[in-house]
């Protein structure tokens, strides 16, 4: 019980930030992508 409940508060700040360090890289990805095709 104790092990779980701080990896439950930890879970969604953990996803944002991942979000927030993935986010950006995959627009990047994405003004690459658009610019080789057109």
């Amino acid at each position: 019980m104790t092990v779980v409940i701080p990896v439950d508060l930890l879970e969604p700040s953990f996803l944002s930030l991942e979000i927030a360090v993935i986010a950006p890289r995959f627009f990047n990805l994405l003004m690459c992508i658009t610019y080789v095709l057109h």
